[in-house]
């Protein structure tokens, strides 16, 4: 039973820490609009989206008064686009008729987002906003941080017997993975942005810098005798030394 303190609780939850439900999304599978007729593709997918998402929005509202708590954002996700019209579309301009029915049949069912054009333009979008966010998350007193922190690591990773011989590949493996973390707001809500989902991806891309850096001075460690690594290495120990 549901005691009157928790209602307390509840409705402060609500009007002092915007407690809400961000969004409610409706996946709707559009394999079966699949044909060789670019009319009758549009044709279909207009009518499953309608027919399927019609009384979302009434029905967010309708979850939303019954237990009093605010739902933001209605959404609709779908097929990628490029598996329904592979049959049918012949050219761009194919592809974008089909993105023009997305947008009306969104409009008319009255959601905020409809999600699922291209999983491949998510991913495409997902390594440019990892190189757009690690310049924004990487400030001057990280810098300095970092900065501060290379000595230590290069009498860390010195000290070890590990070879450290692939820092290309972990490198890029490390920015895959947090290219990686944008790909499901992308295609699902076809934005990033969402602060709670953005304070993970910057956590993570604070221990990839760490992890990575450890790595290249691991690697310039065990190749003292090379120019670079000697040069490196006798920098490091005279800043550490002062």
């Amino acid at each position: 039973m549901i005691n009157i303190f928790e209602v307390a609780e509840t409705n402060e939850m609500i009007e002092k820490e915007n407690l809400d439900v961000r969004t409610i999304t409706l996946g709707i599978s559009l394999l079966d609009c699949i044909d060789a007729d670019l009319k009758l593709v549009n044709e279909k997918i207009y009518h499953k989206i309608y027919d399927a998402a019609k009384d979302l929005v009434a029905t967010g509202e309708y979850i939303s008064g019954e237990y009093g708590i605010p739902i933001v954002n209605k959404r609709i996700s779908v097929t990628p686009v490029s598996l329904i019209g592979g049959a049918a579309c012949k050219s761009p301009e194919d592809f974008v008729s089909i993105a023009n029915t997305l947008d009306k049949v969104a409009h008319e069912v009255g959601v905020n987002f409809i999600g699922g054009y291209s999983a491949l333009v998510s991913v495409v979008l997902s390594f440019y906003n990892a190189v757009v966010y690690m310049i924004r998350w990487t400030p001057v007193f990280v810098l300095l941080i970092w900065l501060l922190l290379l000595p230590v690591l290069w009498k860390m990773m010195k000290q070890s017997r590990r070879t450290f011989a692939h820092p290309v590949f972990v490198t890029f493996g490390a920015f895959c993975v947090l290219a990686a973390m944008f790909t499901p707001t992308l295609f699902a809500l076809g934005m990033v942005g969402l602060a709670r989902v953005d304070n993970i991806i910057q956590m993570v891309y604070y221990l990839c810098l760490f992890l990575v850096t450890a790595y290249w001075l691991g690697y310039f460690a065990h190749r003292g005798r090379s120019g670079a690594g000697e040069t490196l290495g006798t920098f490091l120990e005279k800043t550490r030394g002062r």
